[in-house]
């Protein structure tokens, strides 16, 4: 037969005030830092298979953001690489037409219909993202 045990009110609260904090430790495990959405529009251009990347205007950047890590990615075939640049944030929110420069390859389809999307990361001068946002084109 198994023995019954009393805990005292005091013992209770101590055994809980324990727990409290074992579960206080966890609650920043895996936590992850809030991101802010960012609005990218891009300047129309007359030709689209322009070797040099079109402006895009970006809203909604955190004040703490120093820089920009843009990228135009092809999403009909994500293997393919078609640029990407670290642009300094100005106050308009502007990254410039040609800013993409090394191994820039304009969303151009040489068949069929693709999606390509300029990607924008605004990041802090530690490196933290503090936004992402992106434009896309269907060609």
């Amino acid at each position: 037969m198994a023995k019954s045990r009393r805990v005292s009110a005091a013992g209770l609260g101590i055994l809980l005030g324990l727990a409290g904090l074992g579960l206080a430790g966890c609650a920043n495990e895996g936590t992850t830092r809030n991101t802010s959405h960012l609005d990218v529009t891009a300047t129309p251009s007359a030709d689209l298979c322009s070797q040099v990347s079109p402006e895009l205007q970006v809203y909604g950047t955190p004040h703490t953001a120093t820089y920009y890590r843009v990228r135009l990615r092809d999403l009909s075939q994500p293997e393919t690489k078609h640029g990407e640049a670290e642009v300094s944030v100005n106050p308009q929110g502007i990254i410039p037409a040609g800013a993409i420069k090394d191994d820039y390859t304009p969303p151009c389809p040489s068949t069929g219909g693709h999606s390509y999307q300029y990607e924008v990361r605004a990041v802090d001068n530690l490196g933290r993202e503090l936004g992402a946002g992106s434009y896309v084109v269907t060609m």
